[in-house]
């Protein structure tokens, strides 16, 4: 409940920076971290995300998979590099999630749908398994360019992806 009202606070700051300082500062204070870190993602400075990818990389444990939660949860596309990272090379329990996380970033995110598709496509390649493909040609179905269908009708001969393919050009 705190965190809720937190991160409302932080949504209607109109001092970012200093907002970004204050739940930082009170991050480095607590005892208490794994409750403070879901709230950095609505913070959502690059400073915030260096701490929460620091976390990531520097604990093991509860500590790692609350800074891999709220990664997961980053709300602008800042976090996607380092999503997409984990998910090609990372620990195999993470790439998955990862790769979900990225894919949902990038499809929810303020980009120009010309651009979400120059993302999307770029990962294709890189996903590992069927699960990988499936959630990136199902993100294309809010993709609505000409460009999109193009591709989308490029896995119509692949029985593994076609199911997929077709509903995401129909939407």
């Amino acid at each position: 409940m705190v965190q809720l009202a937190i991160v409302n606070v932080l949504k209607n700051s109109e001092n970012p920076e200093s907002a970004t300082e204050l739940v930082l500062n009170e991050l480095n204070k607590s005892q208490q971290k794994d409750l403070i870190v879901p709230v950095l993602p609505y913070v959502g400075s690059k400073k915030a995300l260096d701490v929460l990818i620091a976390m990531f990389n520097q604990n093991t444990g509860v500590q790692k998979e609350t800074a891999f939660t709220a990664l997961t949860g980053w709300t602008n596309t800042f976090a996607a590099p380092f999503l997409l990272g984990i998910s090609q090379s990372g620990a195999a329990e993470y790439q998955n999630k990862a790769f979900k996380a990225y894919v949902d970033l990038i499809g929810h995110s303020v980009l120009p749908d010309d651009q979400k598709l120059l993302q999307l496509q770029m990962v294709m390649p890189t996903a590992k398994n069927a699960y990988q493909r499936k959630l990136m040609l199902g993100a294309l179905a809010d993709v609505k360019t000409f460009l999109s269908l193009v591709y989308l009708g490029s896995f119509m001969d692949d029985i593994e992806l076609q199911q997929i393919a077709v509903k995401s050009a129909i939407e």
